[in-house]
């Protein structure tokens, strides 16, 4: 995948420790270390601060089993370094409870409608955790 392509597939957005991911195409190995590279360089300057990932899904095709995988992993390092929350933009029933099951294992994310919607509530649980160690 060239850095064209990459920068396409996977757009990143950090709005203090709310991380915004836009997905679009075909979610991918080379999308997904990407991703996973630039929340862990971000990540570790928040100290113990909570941060919250929200996925805007609405243009995003598939997945591919090496990429469900690495995410999998991922998760577990998310929930060890302070993601608090993960909220999902634009997706159906069927995807949303293929989440469900990915997810047993952390805390369940949240769907939404909306990007915006789903930005505000993730701020606003942030507030709410403000001087909370991370849990």
């Amino acid at each position: 995948m060239t850095d064209k392509e990459l920068s396409e597939a996977l757009q990143l957005k950090w709005q203090q420790q709310v991380l915004i991911c836009r997905i679009q195409g075909a979610w991918t190995q080379a999308v997904t270390t990407e991703l996973i590279r630039q929340v862990q360089q971000q990540v570790q300057g928040f100290g113990d601060k909570a941060w919250v990932r929200v996925m805007d899904m609405q243009h995003w095709t598939l997945a591919t089993p090496d990429a469900l995988a690495q995410m999998q992993q991922f998760i577990a390092w998310e929930d060890q370094h302070g993601c608090v929350l993960r909220c999902f933009v634009g997706l159906n029933d069927v995807q949303q409870q293929l989440l469900d099951f990915k997810y047993d294992n952390s805390h369940k994310p949240l769907y939404f409608g909306h990007i915006d919607t789903a930005t505000s509530y993730a701020r606003q649980l942030l507030q709410q955790r403000q001087g909370l160690p991370r849990s």
